[in-house]
Order: C-alpha cells, then structure tokens, then sequence
C-alpha cells in the first residue's frame, strides 16, 4: 500500500494534527483553507487563497500588475492637472488676502 501512495519504505510520513491527511515534505496547515499548502508563503485576502508553491509565480505577477497600474494612475496626467490647479488656488488666495 506504501509504494502505491508513492512513497519508499523506511520513508517518514507526517500526519497533519489539523486536517488528519498525509502532511507532504515542507507544507503547512492553513487556518483559514482548513488544508495543508506545500511550500506556503502566506493566506492572501486579496485572491483569497494560499500562495504556494503552484501558484506563487501567478501571484508574483498579479502583484506586479497591480502595483504597476497604481503607478500607471497615479502618473496619470489628470493628477498632476489637480496639483498644478491648486497650487494656482493657493497663489489667487494669496493675492486675494493682500487686497481685501
């Protein structure tokens, strides 16, 4: 039965505490999947799921994709219309407060 599973004889088979499977080799229980994760970094909320070891590369691209089009908004012309708009604000309140 053990060489079907695919594991060697004499071969250490840990037993997650948690979820009573067949804990594989660097994995860690999830408290909130309620799973064992192979090579897990961390529980993200924002794909709600593990980022682990088949899905890491995805992650790592979907963060760069983010943080690139927050960057890409914030670099947006409009936005530095506003900052040049209030500067002229503060500059005609200025003027103003001089002759009244």
């Amino acid at each position: 039965m053990i060489k079907q599973m695919g594991f060697r004889e004499g071969q250490v088979i840990f037993k997650c505490p948690k979820c009573c499977s067949i804990k594989p080799e660097r994995a860690h229980h999830c408290s909130v999947c309620q799973r064992c994760i192979r090579k897990m970094d961390h529980h993200c909320p924002w794909v709600n799921n593990c980022v682990g070891e088949n899905n890491q590369k995805y992650f790592v691209l979907f963060t760069v994709i983010a943080l690139s089009s927050i960057q890409g908004v914030s670099d947006h012309p409009y936005h530095s219309n506003i900052s040049r708009n209030t500067k002229l604000i503060e500059k005609r309140k200025n003027i103003s407060k001089k002759f009244f």
